[in-house]
């Protein structure tokens, strides 16, 4: 397959390229950590689609600019939508969008795009929402969804992107629930019953079925053999986005620096969590957490509307 020179994809991802050019839907689900960006990027880079819209949530918008600048053997021209008042550029053939601002581009909802992929589609578990209206009404010759939780607790969430991905076999909702959400009527009040959707059932079947449609899904410990002992990745943040975060840590880092009198310690060399003691990250970033170590890049790194990177230092997401 098509690799930048230097690169190579992993024994795992290549498989993952090839399920890919074999179908239409497809629903990239490995686990965290696997590489689902770049197995993406390698369709590209086999198919060469003429354009392609990438929608993600707002916090990795740049990390997938980075990794096409990375990943991608062709000069394609890139346009990152940084706001819903961003302008579209008409000569850019991949476009980068999250959820939230997606319904305010109008001209993309009724594009017929060559391809479209879409990051962390458990952001579509609302059918109702907004986003998720907008999203599934993309329309494109190849779709590749990315998840790394493609069966969440509550398997009705996954109902939407199935349907979207294959509505002849997981489009009708009601039908869904009754066999995989154990649907049934549950009473709130003496005269008054309603529909309770949070159950799992059937979930052996449920599987198999999302495999032999549209899922592909291995596991770390699947793939082991593959793997290198440690991966660092730089991850940039959109300083507006994390602005409160991004001071508080910096605040926190600054305290520790004048209590710390030892010379011979080097203050950069300690991981975040002995200096952020202030900080509680348990509930500012959600699912979307960094734990990361702070580098002397930090100062320059808050300059206003500057991207601002960390270097994740080999730890994941949670």
């Amino acid at each position: 397959y098509p690799v930048p020179a230097g690169l190579d994809y992993y024994g795992y991802q290549k498989a993952g390229i090839e399920y890919c050019l074999d179908k239409d839907n497809i629903l990239i689900g490995d686990e965290m950590g696997l590489g689902k960006t770049v197995q993406a990027i390698g369709v590209i880079n086999v198919n060469k689609p003429k354009n392609v819209l990438i929608v993600s949530p707002a916090s990795l918008k740049l990390n997938w600019k980075k990794e096409l600048e990375t990943w991608l053997v062709d000069q394609r021209d890139v346009q990152v939508i940084m706001s819903g008042k961003d302008s579209l550029n008409e000569k850019q053939d991949i476009v980068i969008i999250n959820y939230d601002v997606l319904q305010k581009y109008q001209d993309l909802l009724d594009k017929k795009w060559s391809l479209v992929i879409m990051d962390e589609v458990h952001y579509l578990k609302n059918p109702d929402a907004q986003r998720t209206k907008a999203a599934l009404s993309l329309q494109a010759d190849k779709k590749i969804m990315l998840t790394g939780t493609p069966i969440p607790n509550r398997p009705i969430e996954i109902q939407a992107v199935a349907g979207y991905l294959d509505n002849k076999s997981f489009g009708h909702r009601f039908g869904f629930g009754k066999r995989y959400a154990g649907l049934h009527k549950k009473r709130v009040t003496r005269t008054k019953e309603v529909w309770d959707w949070s159950g799992a059932s059937n979930l052996d079947e449920l599987q198999r079925r999302l495999r032999q449609s549209f899922m592909i899904r291995r596991k770390k410990d699947e793939v082991l053999k593959d793997l290198p002992a440690k991966v660092k990745q730089i991850i940039e943040l959109p300083y507006e986005l994390y602005k409160k975060e991004i001071k508080a840590e910096y605040s926190a880092f600054e305290d520790y620096n004048k209590k710390n009198t030892n010379l011979n310690v080097d203050p950069y060399s300690l991981e975040a969590e002995q200096f952020s003691s202030k900080v509680d990250l348990s509930n500012t970033y959600g699912k979307n957490v960094f734990h990361y170590y702070i580098k002397g890049t930090l100062n320059a790194s808050l300059e206003e509307n500057s991207p601002t990177e960390f270097d994740a230092g080999g730890h994941s997401l949670s």
